[in-house]
């Protein structure tokens, strides 16, 4: 699995902060802000160079904008499937702002239960209160986990994301799945996705 937010912190994090194209990315992922198409594609591309892909990959967050999605077919980079997990905004924000994060070792908890609105996700507590179950470590904020910054980067998928929802339409490549019950909707997430597939050859 690739995670591309995981993989662009890591590119900002192991560079050496006086280098001004760095410290630019840096600037851009503390404020929530997309990155560069290009930039973002070569770090997808280079992270599955490192990769064994032969039964598959599973690519989280990306393609985003729909110019990133014309690069990869470009490529003639293999293709499956696009799914989209919908959330009601109000639902998305409760749940950033809710997340913890391991110091240590990067493991995710949430403080915030959702159980309305047709909604529910409860809360993944740590066993002891501000300490990793993993590994024992500190757990607090994302530094972009603000209000202001998730807002913009809704805003920003709004604008620039949502459109490939069409781009794989057209392909017969989308699956749109609304989450309403968190991790617990995950094996019927899985069906619907071989299902999919499966319909795709």
């Amino acid at each position: 699995m690739v995670t591309m937010g995981d993989e662009i912190r890591a590119v900002v994090k192991t560079k050496a902060e006086d280098q001004s194209f760095y410290s630019e990315l840096k600037l851009l992922v503390g404020q929530g802000k997309l990155i560069n198409d290009g930039i973002a594609f070569a770090i997808l591309k280079n992270k599955l160079k490192a990769m064994d892909t032969a039964t598959g990959v599973l690519i989280d967050g990306y393609p985003r904008t729909l110019a990133e999605g014309e690069m990869y077919d470009l490529e003639g980079l293999q293709q499956g499937l696009m799914v989209h997990i919908q959330q009601d905004e109000e639902v998305i924000l409760a749940k950033l702002l809710g997340r913890r994060v391991c110091e240590g070792c990067g493991a995710n908890f949430n403080v915030a239960d959702v159980t309305s609105q047709g909604y529910h996700l409860p809360p993944q507590l740590p066993k002891v209160e501000g300490k990793c179950d993993h590994c024992g470590g500190k757990l607090g904020l994302r530094k972009d986990d603000t209000k202001r910054v998730i807002k913009r980067r809704m805003f920003e998928f709004n604008v620039k994301t949502l459109p490939l929802e069409a781009f794989y339409r057209s392909k017969g490549r989308l699956l749109a799945y609304s989450a309403v019950k968190g991790v617990a909707g995950y094996p019927e997430l899985l069906e619907q996705v071989k299902a999919k597939l499966a319909s795709l050859g």
